[in-house]
């Protein structure tokens, strides 16, 4: 009976770091240990990647931490609409991204340069949102008391601002450094010969030299790496957030007017492109009933990941209940799509009703583990105390988990709910990875890129996003209905 009570304490924890390992226990299938990689592509590749995430990284912590205090100084009105708008460059479809970045440098630098350019206006958004929110959550009144004692703004930076901020800027500079080593999109495009990372590496010795063994270890050595950051630096220390206070030391108009050329011409570039493309209605009304057949697959599709996610979360939540820690799953994230599509293509049949599941099961091995660090990671931490009172009281976990736990989430649920939706839409490169015969919004936009319809690539773009708008609105209409205004 004690070992049954025991198997069942620790089912969780054992099962969510089974599911996200199931690519590299699947990949054993057709393993052979016939490792054959030439020692120059491999540190070739190596160097790449470091060299593009880490300069990537620093630039964009750099330019974050100036470029939040742009963001605060705007009115408050003006702030929530710019939180919004700083993250779409890293929501928006990674092919978008790049012909946004093609069409402000003509001709495009390929290469290094060409790939740390699309990475840093990509990621620039992101690392001023965390920036941003933590200086509003940990500075407080500081800066007030600063310079009551006399504090010049750049003593106040150096002594004050910057080291209460280093743990902030350390998670930034890691977060946007894994996002960039995993990326495949980018370095395949705009990389060029000399731009090669090691995940563009993976890919070409899986379907290209059929090298199964060798991108097997370079997967292995890669989320390795991830992994051995994840734990060691990317670990949540809960804080409670302090009152703000705004002062002049935050604000700058220089900075400002930075972040208003940033959002103009990531913005601006895209509507630009989708004014010019209207002339494509006619064209693009040919393939009606592929978009809707389109439609209607994605959020089919999307219904299950969705569904999937939230079964992951309420386990994952489970464990913590029992364990009061995070589960070890949580440090396995930019996991390479290159390995978890090719591992459910070789495992699992082929068909569109295995596609139904194969896709769901992908997408939240990849994107499940950041979106728990990102949004779930600290909020769920700060709860500890709360969670042991109602353990000793002996409230049931199922009210602990949804009466205690996710009615303080609701917010974090609907960001990464929201950001879900548009990843799952707009995707198609886990679709090409798998090998799926479902077709989907995101695959139909690249297809007309692939054949160089870029006027209609941007309207199914344009389309995709009033899908997600009207989908956020609904969500957001039903976590109202269930937990109220805030």
């Amino acid at each position: 009976m004690k070992a049954n009570q025991i198997l069942s304490k620790n089912l969780a924890s054992v099962l969510l770091p089974l599911f996200f390992l199931f690519p590299y226990l699947a990949f054993l299938r057709f393993y052979s240990a016939n490792i054959s990689i030439q020692s120059s592509e491999f540190y070739w590749a190596i160097k790449n990647s470091f060299l593009q995430s880490s300069v990537a990284a620093v630039v964009c912590v750099g330019l974050g931490l100036v470029l939040a205090r742009g963001l605060l100084s705007f009115a408050k009105k003006n702030q929530k609409i710019l939180f919004k708008l700083i993250l779409v460059p890293q929501i928006l479809p990674s092919l978008f991204s790049i012909l946004i970045a093609f069409s402000i440098l003509n001709p495009f630098p390929m290469g290094h340069f060409g790939v740390i350019f699309i990475f840093i206006f990509i990621n620039l958004g992101f690392s001023v949102y965390q920036l941003t929110i933590a200086i509003q959550n940990k500075m407080g009144q500081l800066a007030l008391v600063s310079e009551i004692y006399g504090l010049k703004k750049i003593t106040f930076f150096r002594k004050v601002l910057l080291p209460i901020l280093w743990p902030d800027l350390k998670l930034n500079f890691f977060l946007v450094f894994l996002f960039c080593l995993s990326s495949l999109s980018i370095p395949l495009v705009a990389g060029g010969g000399k731009g090669t990372n090691l995940e563009v590496l993976i890919f070409e010795k899986i379907f290209i030299e059929q090298n199964w063994d060798s991108a097997w270890a370079l997967m292995v050595l890669q989320t390795g790496f991830v992994f051995c950051i994840s734990y060691f630096f990317l670990k949540s220390r809960s804080s409670v957030a302090t009152d703000f206070k705004m002062h002049s030391f935050y604000k700058s108009k220089l900075a400002s007017l930075g972040l208003i050329i940033y959002l103009s011409v990531f913005l601006g570039s895209y509507l630009l492109s989708l004014v010019t493309s209207i002339g494509a209605i006619d064209d693009i009304s040919l393939f009606a009933n592929d978009i809707m057949n389109a439609t209607m697959n994605s959020i089919g599709l999307l219904f299950f990941i969705i569904l999937v996610c939230f079964i992951l979360l309420i386990i994952w939540i489970l464990d913590y209940v029992q364990t009061l820690r995070h589960s070890i799953a949580i440090n396995f994230i930019s996991v390479s799509t290159v390995l978890v599509g090719f591992s459910f293509y070789i495992w699992l049949p082929q068909g569109a009703g295995f596609d139904l599941w194969k896709i769901p099961l992908a997408f939240n091995i990849l994107f499940f583990p950041i979106l728990f660090k990102i949004f779930f990671e600290k909020k769920i931490t700060q709860m500890k105390s709360q969670i042991i009172a109602a353990k000793i009281f002996a409230i049931p976990k199922s009210k602990i988990i949804f009466k205690i736990i996710l009615s303080q989430c609701r917010q974090v649920l609907f960001l990464s709910s929201s950001l879900l939706m548009i990843w799952s839409l707009s995707d198609f490169a886990i679709s090409r990875a798998l090998g799926t015969q479902i077709k989907t919004l995101g695959l139909l936009s690249e297809n007309f890129l692939s054949s160089y319809r870029l006027d209609s690539a941007y309207l199914v773009s344009a389309y995709i996003l009033v899908i997600w708008f009207g989908l956020s609105l609904l969500i957001h209409f039903i976590f109202k209905g269930i937990y109220g205004a805030d």
